[in-house]
């Protein structure tokens, strides 16, 4: 899946200090060359044994969320915030969240280019928008609640034909990648559009999603 972390390493070689490299990718999204740099926050430290909870402090919108045994933080960012339970160590996610505000779309999410247009403020109107992109196969919306809050839910089926990837927005949470699968709950919090993204891999997604929709069911909104 693409949406990641390698660890540092250091070469002394005759006597020269070698430069340390850091490379970093986040939740199965790869972030294009439009977007802002990530702002470093502190990651939180799975137990082993047992659930997480975990209080966001850079999202805009503050929220509380529970995460089970070897889920990790990823971006923390003011208009993202996201999470992953990793494949194995060092490796990319199996399984994903991403919280993010989402107030305007790419208008060609193949092009990825940084060319905006406002698709309208409620959450209907994203949903619209993303179910007449034809590329992203869109599902019909549906209705669902996060943490309590009315929602329309999207599940995109994005097959790579139209273009090898693309991006629906800023944030790396519009990533999209033939090889993976994503369902959006698109709601309305403090006044701002915010869409909360399942992310999982196509070949696993049934068998991983009940473990995300936990996760899912422990967010809520501090001031919603």
């Amino acid at each position: 899946m693409d949406r990641l972390r390698r660890t540092t390493r250091a070469v002394a070689l005759g006597g020269l200090i070698a430069v340390v490299l850091t490379a970093c990718r986040t939740t199965g999204q790869k972030p294009d060359y439009f977007q802002p740099t990530p702002t470093p926050a502190p990651t939180a430290s799975p137990s082993p044994s047992g659930p997480t909870a975990y209080t966001s402090t850079s999202f805009e919108l503050p929220f509380t969320i529970t995460l089970p045994a070897g889920w990790l933080v990823g971006d923390q960012d003011a208009d993202m915030t996201s999470f992953y339970l990793p494949m194995g160590p060092n490796e990319g996610p199996r399984l994903g969240l991403d919280v993010q505000l989402v107030s305007q779309v790419l208008k060609d999410p193949c092009g990825h280019g940084p060319t905006y247009v406002d698709p309208g403020p409620s959450p209907q109107d994203l949903a619209t928008w993303m179910e007449a992109w034809a590329p992203l196969h869109a599902s019909k919306a549906d209705a669902g609640k996060v943490g309590g809050i009315d929602a329309i839910v999207v599940e995109e089926g994005f097959d790579g034909s139209a273009c090898a990837d693309g991006n629906l927005w800023p944030t790396s949470g519009g990533y999209l990648d033939p090889a993976e699968h994503k369902r959006y709950a698109i709601l309305e919090v403090g006044g701002k559009r915010v869409v909360v993204t399942l992310v999982g891999r196509d070949d696993t997604w049934d068998a991983t999603l009940p473990d995300g929709d936990k996760v899912l069911e422990s967010l809520t909104f501090s001031n919603p």
